[in-house]
């Protein structure tokens, strides 16, 4: 029962370093479980990842996995949870009704209910205050300070409306996807799965206040969490002096849980830190690894060998034009180093690119292909 943080600027190594740790450790001991929470949108690479670099291309007793489907593979484990998850659609569906049913009751809200997209937006600021654990006391406190008579004290006033209504509807057959975590906090003592096993953290900024409390008892019964922190060496990420910092979400989650352990009386080990002169990610690109450690920084220092430009072209057609001859020397130089001779072109605006720019870009002689950011990945490249 145990935290270890490991310590790292972006691209320093910190998820190849513990991946290969975990990998080792499970090898070892068959008998334990290995757990890695990444954020849901990570879970499918990460086990990618796992998988290229176990010696044998399998991983039989390491799972990945997210808060989310963690709850759920407890829960499985354990039972006790009989009711409805509602997805999105369905809180949309059950904020109408109650929308409805208050409309008389309601003044800033009253007249908006009815416009596209207003109920999600209320979904979302109900959804937000699950997860960051705003109770009716807090609302009511911020009505307080807003003042009587403000747009801002009637708006809190119908969203706790909407809110009370919303929780009271639910409360017999319904959760929501936001109360799962608050489930999962009393089923952890109970569940095999997670006894003595170690835990890894990876791709995380910060912790909800309900993430918070859910690894409070993940500490008190797993045998080890590691957790990385992108942070550069030349902070101290003890040291949390206020939100305006650049690493101050860092700070802040390693302050945090720091404070979990102190109050649990969990042991703290010595960090790892994974900070070198170059990241290792950037270690064949010196231009991204002088931008990784400078961006954002109040530095006087200048890269003199750069191959990144600014350019100011308008109207728009212009810059496509330069782009074009750019591209063309770009290729021609790649194929030449024996390279595919791919270029990627990334457009921040789609309106009115392809039809001017297309003609041109095949004027060059070398094929194009003109695609949205949605299609893109469905590209087999």
């Amino acid at each position: 029962m145990a935290l270890q943080f490991i310590f790292g600027s972006s691209g320093s190594g910190k998820s190849h370093s513990l991946y290969k740790k975990i990998i080792e450790e499970a090898a070892k001991h068959p008998e334990r479980n290995y757990i890695v929470l990444v954020p849901e949108q990570f879970s499918m690479q990460t086990q990618k990842d796992l998988v290229e670099a176990s010696p044998d291309h399998a991983i039989m007793n390491i799972d990945i996995l997210s808060f989310g489907r963690l709850a759920y593979r407890v829960m499985e484990e354990t039972g006790g949870n009989q009711k409805i998850v509602l997805d999105d659609e369905g809180k949309n569906l059950i904020l109408r009704k109650i929308a409805g049913d208050y409309e008389d009751e309601l003044t800033i809200l009253r007249g908006n209910l009815k416009r596209q997209g207003y109920i999600s937006e209320v979904k979302s600021v109900i959804s937000e205050f699950a997860q960051y654990d705003i109770r009716e006391e807090q609302i009511d406190a911020m009505m307080e300070q807003a003042g009587v008579g403000t747009s801002l004290y009637y708006k809190l006033s119908d969203l706790k409306k909407v809110y009370q209504g919303f929780y009271a509807y639910l409360e017999e057959n319904y959760i929501t996807r936001e109360e799962i975590l608050d489930l999962l906090c009393e089923r952890v003592p109970k569940s095999a799965i997670l006894k003595d096993s170690v835990l890894a953290l990876d791709g995380f900024t910060g912790f909800t206040p309900v993430q918070n409390r859910l690894l409070a008892e993940l500490l008190r019964v797993c045998r080890d969490v590691k957790v990385t922190v992108t942070i550069p060496g030349s902070e101290d990420p003890y040291l949390y002096q206020g939100p305006y910092e650049l690493f101050a979400l860092s700070k802040e989650m390693t302050s945090r849980l720091l404070l979990i352990c102190r109050e649990q009386k969990i042991q703290v080990k010595d960090p790892v830190w994974m900070d070198g002169k170059v990241p290792y990610r950037f270690r064949k690109n010196e231009p991204m690894a002088f931008l990784e450690s400078h961006l954002f920084r109040y530095q006087k220092d200048r890269y003199e060998k750069s191959r990144t430009e600014s350019i100011s072209c308008m109207p728009p057609h212009r810059e496509m034009k330069w782009r074009r001859r750019q591209g063309r020397f770009a290729i021609l130089s790649a194929r030449k180093d024996g390279g595919t001779g791919i270029l990627l072109l990334l457009c921040r605006t789609f309106r009115h690119t392809p039809t001017r720019s297309a003609p041109g870009f095949h004027s060059t002689g070398f094929p194009s292909l003109w695609t949205r950011r949605e299609a893109f990945f469905l590209i087999p490249l």
